[in-house]
């Protein structure tokens, strides 16, 4: 018979071995999510051509339809607070790998995507292409399946069950209630700017982007629509190195620079390449202006998850996220709208 001892080491090792389980979960979760939402760049040319529209009122239909309820429609908005925070239950030491590992997913995503909906705009249509991008992100249920509470191990203090290890839940569903908790922003005063950063710098700036980066370059005839559907796949193939950067900063550093530090200047400096952009004339210059905000990306979203881990515990990190989407949301609504009448302007 096993004793308490080597029970419970066993018990440990099998549920340190299905953490990285749940791990590759969010993974593909963070590859839907973000790699659809990126894919609308090609969906935004063929809608606006289909209708004969300015980017200014096509942006219009995207934010709504991307923005519905809490972020990228009522099945995003539920999901992208839940696939981090859900990762924090079962990874603590070595949660900044885990994370890395999660985002990773998005940069795939973004690097696969847009040209997987252009072929599909051109092979079906665009109204056939979101049908078939629908049934692709239903397989999202297979990270779903992989989910479960999380055990904690203990001891039992009968006599009678000594030889029985004592497994405690966590209620995960008592977080989820607990989810627009607005306490923590008496608690925690840096998270109300970082829920400004959300809404200006990701939700009305960077997300803007995929939609207006392809009209624009559309509207210079910079090339076929398959070759501008590569732009964003600039994108998502340098943002999947910046994501690997933040862990090895903080190797290199000792953790000595913060993810509050990282984040605010990965912010900053997307905000001066995206000023810069008017400067990009041909298809080269656009490939690297999308390289540059793909790397300071890749590593914003990585640091953005570490940050609030670090501003409002990980006990908090679902409710904090659930903030960050909501902020990050009605920038959706804001930012495409804005980013084509100033291009109608411009």
């Amino acid at each position: 018979m096993m004793t308490i001892d080597n029970e419970q080491k066993h018990i440990r090792d099998m549920q340190g071995c299905y953490n990285w389980i749940v791990v590759s979960g969010s993974h593909l979760c963070c590859l839907f999510v973000y790699g659809w939402y990126q894919a609308i760049g090609p969906l935004f040319v063929a809608i606006q051509h289909y209708f004969e529209e300015t980017s200014a009122r096509t942006s219009w239909i995207l934010a709504l339809f991307v923005s519905l309820e809490f972020g990228f429609g009522i099945g995003y908005g539920l999901i992208l607070p839940a696939h981090i925070g859900i990762v924090s239950l079962y990874i603590n030491k070595h949660f900044a790998l885990a994370n890395s590992l999660v985002m990773s997913g998005s940069a795939i995503g973004i690097f696969l995507f847009p040209p997987l909906m252009q072929y599909l705009i051109d092979s079906y249509g665009w109204r056939g292409a979101v049908i078939i991008f629908s049934g692709i992100n239903t397989h999202m249920g297979i990270s779903a399946a992989l989910y479960r509470i999380p055990a904690r191990l203990g001891r039992s203090h009968d006599v009678k069950q000594e030889n029985k290890s004592e497994v405690q839940h966590s209620n995960i569903c008592r977080d989820q209630c607990e989810i627009w908790d607005f306490s923590l922003f008496r608690q925690n005063p840096l998270l109300s700017t970082f829920t400004l950063a959300n809404l200006f710098g990701i939700g009305v700036g960077y997300q803007s982007l995929p939609a207006h980066l392809l009209a624009s370059a559309d509207t210079k005839g910079l090339g076929s629509q398959n070759q501008l559907a590569f732009l964003i796949s600039f994108l998502g193939l340098s943002s999947l190195v910046g994501r690997w950067v933040p862990p090895l900063i903080g190797c290199i550093s000792k953790n000595r620079i913060t993810s509050n530090t990282l984040f605010g200047l990965t912010l900053l400096l997307m905000g001066i390449i995206s000023m810069l952009s008017s400067l990009a004339t041909t298809y080269a210059t656009y490939a690297v202006f999308a390289c540059f905000v793909g790397f300071l990306s890749g590593m914003c979203f990585v640091v953005e998850n570490n940050a609030l881990k670090e501003i409002a515990g990980p006990e908090n990190l679902t409710a904090s996220l659930g903030f960050a989407v909501l902020a990050t949301s009605v920038g959706v609504i804001i930012g495409p709208p804005t980013a084509g009448k100033c291009n109608m302007i411009l």
